[in-house]
This record gives C-alpha cells, sequence and structure tokens, in this order.
C-alpha cells in the first residue's frame, strides 16, 4: 500500500477513533446515537466492576436520567452482592429492569409533555402549567409566560413564571418581579425580589434585583427607599452601572436637579467607558429637556459602542427629527430600517416624520408597512393609520383600519377568553376610537374574570364610566383601587372630582 494512503487510513480511523471516545465532539444526533450504545453495552456487560457510564453530550434528550438511574441501580447492585453470592443470575434481571424503567421514565415524562401541550392548545391553561411544574419543564414553563408578556396576558405570565420561580428561584425571580409589576403589584414584586437578595447573598443577579426594586420604589415615587437601595448596591459594587445611572435618574425625578443628574451619568461612563448605557442616558435626559441636538450627540456616542441595538438607532433618529433635522432624521430612519428591516417602530416614526413634511404617499405606505410586520397588535399604529387616512380624505381606508384593529384584538380574546387583559386592551382600542360604550362593555368583562384586584383595570374603569357619565360606578371603580392601594393618586383625584372637589 502507498504511504500516502497508508497515512490517509491512519488519520480516518484516528478520527474514528477520537469521535468514538468523545461523542460531543460529533453532530448533535449522531453524538447521542453513540453515547446511548456505549450505554447499553455498560449496562449489559458482563464486567460488573468495571461498570462506568460516560459523561452524556449536552443535548442528549435524557441521559441525565440514565445516568441517575444507572447509579440507583449500580448501588442496588453492590448491596445485592453483599447480601448474596448469586450475583450472575441477579445482573441479567437487574440489567434488563434498569433498561426498561430508564425508557418507561422517559416516555411518562414525554406522555406528560404531550398532556400539558395538549391542555395548553385547548385553553385549560391552568392545567397546563400544573403538569408542566410536576415534570420540571422550566423551558416550556418560560415559553409560555414569554408569549404571554408578548400579547399583554399578564395574569397567565404571572401564573407560568410563579411556577417557574417554584423549580428554579435564582433564576426566575427577576422575570416573575417585572411581571407582578407590570400587573400593579408592586409590593408582591418588591417583597420577592428582597427575599431573593437575601437568599442569595453572592448571586450575579443581586445588581439587577437591586436595581428593579429601586425602580418600583422609584415608580411609587417613595424616593428614600429607591435612594437606600442603590446606595446598598453602590457600597456592593462602586462600579455598577445601574447604580449611578439609577441615582442620577432619581435625582432627575425627585430634586428636578439635572446638573446633579449628568454627573452621575458621567460617573458611570467613567467607570465603564465602552458601555453605552451611560452615553444613551444622556441622550434621554437632554431630550427629557428640550436639548435635541446634544441629545442626538450623546446617542450618537452610544451608538457607536452599541450598533446592534435598534433602539439606541431610534431615539438618535427621534432626536434629530425633534431638533428640526428633518432630512438627516429621514436618514437616520430608513438607516435603521436597513438594518433592521422588520422593526416596526422605525416604520411609524417615518410615517409621521413623513405626514409633516408634506409626503403622504410615502407615509401611507410607511404606516402600512407597520401594521403588516407587527405579530402582536398595536392601538397606536391603528390610530396613526387611521388619522393618516383621514388626513389624506381617505375615510374609507380609515375605516378599514378600525375595523382590522377590532378584529385583531377580538382574536387576541379568542386565544385567552379567560383572562382579563384582553378585553382590556380591546376596550383601549375602543377609547382610542372614542366608542365608549363597546369600551365599557369591554372593560366591565375585564372586571368579571379577574382573579384578584388589579388596581389598573379599575382605574381604566373609573375613567370610562367617568366619561360615560356613571358616577356611582366610576366612584366604585376608584374606591376599589384604594382598597388595594390607599395613596393611589389617580383614584384620589377621582374621587375628589366626583365628589364636588377639585
Amino acid at each position: 500500500m502507498p504511504h500516502n494512503q497508508r497515512v490517509l487510513y491512519g488519520l480516518v480511523l484516528a478520527a474514528l477513533l477520537i469521535v468514538t471516545l468523545i461523542p460531543s465532539m460529533l453532530p448533535g444526533a449522531l453524538a447521542n446515537n453513540l453515547w446511548s450504545i456505549r450505554a447499553i453495552k455498560r449496562i449489559f456487560s458482563d464486567q460488573h466492576t468495571s461498570w462506568q457510564l460516560p459523561p452524556s453530550p449536552p443535548y442528549h434528550p435524557h441521559g441525565d436520567i440514565w445516568i441517575r438511574r444507572f447509579a440507583l441501580e449500580q448501588a442496588h447492585l453492590q448491596r445485592d452482592m453483599t447480601a448474596d453470592g448469586d450475583f450472575e443470575d441477579k445482573v441479567t434481571v437487574a440489567s434488563a429492569n434498569r433498561w426498561v424503567d430508564s425508557i418507561t421514565n422517559y416516555r411518562e415524562l414525554q406522555s406528560l409533555d404531550v398532556r400539558a401541550e395538549y391542555f395548553y392548545q385547548g385553553g385549560a391553561y391552568l392545567e397546563a402549567i400544573k403538569t408542566w411544574k410536576s415534570i420540571g419543564n422550566v423551558s416550556a414553563l418560560e415559553e409560555v409566560a414569554s408569549e404571554a408578556t408578548a400579547y399583554g396576558i399578564t395574569t397567565l405570565a404571572t401564573l407560568a413564571y410563579q411556577a417557574a420561580y417554584e423549580i428554579d428561584s435564582l433564576r426566575y425571580a427577576l422575570p416573575l418581579a417585572r411581571t407582578l409589576q407590570d400587573n400593579g403589584e408592586d409590593d408582591r414584586a418588591i417583597t420577592l425580589l428582597e427575599s431573593a437578595v437575601q437568599k442569595y447573598p453572592f448571586a450575579t443577579q443581586r445588581e439587577k434585583w437591586m436595581s428593579q426594586i429601586s425602580l418600583i420604589y422609584r415608580s411609587q415615587t417613595a424616593w428614600d427607599q429607591a435612594e437606600l437601595t442603590y446606595q446598598c448596591l453602590l457600597i456592593e459594587n462602586p462600579t455598577s452601572l445601574d447604580g449611578w445611572i439609577g441615582l442620577g435618574w432619581l435625582s432627575y425625578e425627585r430634586d428636578q436637579a439635572p446638573e446633579e443628574a449628568l454627573a452621575h451619568f458621567e460617573k458611570a461612563i467613567a467607570f465603564k467607558p465602552q458601555s453605552a448605557d451611560g452615553y444613551a442616558a444622556m441622550g434621554s435626559l437632554y431630550a427629557s429637556q428640550g436639548h435635541y441636538q446634544l441629545s442626538s450627540d450623546w446617542y450618537r456616542q452610544a451608538l457607536a459602542r452599541d450598533r446592534a441595538n435598534p433602539n439606541f438607532r431610534l431615539s438618535y433618529a427621534d432626536a434629530m427629527e425633534s431638533a428640526g433635522l428633518i432630512e438627516q432624521a429621514i436618514a437616520a430612519y430608513q438607516a435603521l430600517i436597513t438594518q433592521f428591516p422588520s422593526f416596526d417602530p422605525a416604520y411609524v416614526r417615518l410615517a409621521r416624520v413623513y405626514l409633516d413634511s408634506g409626503q403622504p404617499d410615502q407615509a401611507i405606505m410607511a404606516i402600512e408597512t407597520a401594521l403588516a410586520l407587527t405579530d402582536v397588535p398595536q392601538r397606536a399604529y391603528y390610530v396613526r393609520a387611521a388619522q393618516i387616512f383621514k388626513d389624506n380624505h381617505l375615510s374609507t381606508k380609515a375605516q378599514e383600519v378600525y375595523y382590522s384593529g377590532e378584529l385583531a384584538f377580538e382574536s387576541i380574546i379568542e386565544r385567552y377568553p379567560i383572562f382579563p387583559e384582553p378585553y382590556v386592551q380591546l376596550a383601549s382600542f375602543y377609547e382610542d376610537f372614542d366608542q365608549i360604550d363597546q369600551a365599557i362593555t369591554a372593560i366591565e368583562t375585564a372586571l368579571d374574570l379577574m382573579r384578584f384586584p388589579n388596581t389598573k383595570i379599575y382605574l381604566q374603569a373609573g375613567r370610562l364610566y367617568e366619561q360615560a357619565g356613571l358616577t356611582d360606578q366610576a366612584l366604585a371603580a376608584y374606591r376599589a383601587v384604594l382598597v388595594a392601594d390607599s395613596k393611589n393618586t389617580t383614584a384620589l383625584q377621582g374621587l375628589r372630582r366626583l365628589s364636588g372637589g377639585d
């Protein structure tokens, strides 16, 4: 055999030997199959004293189950060896039982997973979540929560994240807390995060937990608690971006001190100049003060550090539009669309700029593109589209937009019929189009479906009742808010208005 051919054969044999010994180097399915064959051979091997399963490939669907079952059975066999010398007969039966049990266990998990999916697709959400929790399928629970969040179904998202949290509290404390906050349960979210901070003193997520606690306190105007939490965060990590940026916004919101806020943002930039967050905070603050040229300059610096973030590009273009630099703004929006062609907010902004600059055809094209791209109905898009069509004397198309929006929100109701949030969204849509009677019908259905008090839904009901002149119903809604949140300023103001105050 020629030397080159021998070398080639040698290399092929060496590669096969390596991948056989190290299945994780193979493509997923082949590696899984090779490992399964080796596991079977070890299970039925006669060399019992040398039994040992190698680690399974990282994506083997049930390798961990086999390994745990194998270890338990091996321990049982060792016990039988010391109790009875008739080992040869026992090992054959035990090996077969182990194989059957491992397959049975995996099939049971598969069966339960399929059953949970069947429950979910049939609208039996609570049963699905309970089943997934029973088998520890946090991936399915997270997928349910993520989808529900995208559609604004915070009740379902809370249930799914709660189940995942009970399996892995370290990983799911933050998403559960954020969902609770979205659902108007601020106090419960704070309690959850404070518990996580106490329970996991060395967790890498502590900074995000403490920052979220401060953010909730800021939303409640509980300034002292927010500042104390930020200070604790900075004691633990003096270079924390979240800490310095959070303190900056606290100074701006509480003390109306933009100079102090800028100083905190500058510290964030000095500690981590490679991060875009500090520059974006500067841009946002200048934009809030009406200094749009400065704002665009800071957003440009943020973009230089994170070009993959479409929101930074959007804020940059917004700042130039607000500064009156229309051509540059349009160019920035178009550049954003070129890089992120499915980023629908950019088309909505473009529609507004085109309309304001006397380019109605381009405005119509941009808003229709935004409506076509969005997977989840956005009320603001329908309102903007209807206004653009009306301004261009296209009343038929404006009416079509209204009906298509109504159908879109009704489709969410069909998908999640037992939850209040789809009816809240439909009520808001009707309110946007001045259909108050239909809005009240929708919000009353949402009130009937509430599983626990929700201040946001009560506030919306109170506002709609006020617009319809239904004073008694509005008073009842605002009082319901105060039962859950005695300091809610919106509800207090509503009571004063309806009681003859200011």
